[in-house]
């Protein structure tokens, strides 16, 4: 798995694309981001995402401290290339959000918190492969 952060972070699965879409669905279930749609021939997931609560509920007044996105639907979409499956992701309906309300990032950096740590069991303190 490559993974590179930044304003769009790119993540990259280096692994076949029916392993790449077990792992992000799996990814997804623990998150406990809702999927709304998904289909493995076109390699997308369409979710419902709140980027300020990362996947969990949080209390009424954490909810309300920390309300910098709005809670939106998401495409992920798998992408084959030559380095592995090219994971993206981005706001389903753009047209009703403000530009900065898209967490597209936020989520990105959680699947690859996710994959890393609690699919592959990577300590957060192990150096990345390249």
């Amino acid at each position: 798995m490559a993974f590179t952060d930044g304003d769009k972070p790119l993540l990259i699965l280096k692994t076949r694309e029916e392993r790449a879409w077990d792992m992000l669905a799996t990814a997804l279930k623990i998150t406990d981001i809702e999927i709304l749609d998904k289909n493995q021939q076109d390699g997308r997931f369409q979710v419902r995402y709140d980027p300020d609560t990362a996947g969990k509920d949080l209390s009424l007044i954490r909810t309300l401290l920390n309300n910098h996105y709005a809670e939106a639907e998401y495409l992920i979409t798998l992408h084959q290339e030559t380095g592995g499956i090219r994971v993206s992701a981005a706001l389903a309906k753009p047209e009703e959000m403000e530009s900065d309300e898209d967490g597209s990032a936020e989520l990105l950096r959680l699947l690859h918190k996710t994959i890393d740590e609690k699919i592959l069991n990577r300590s957060p303190q192990a150096k990345p492969e390249n």
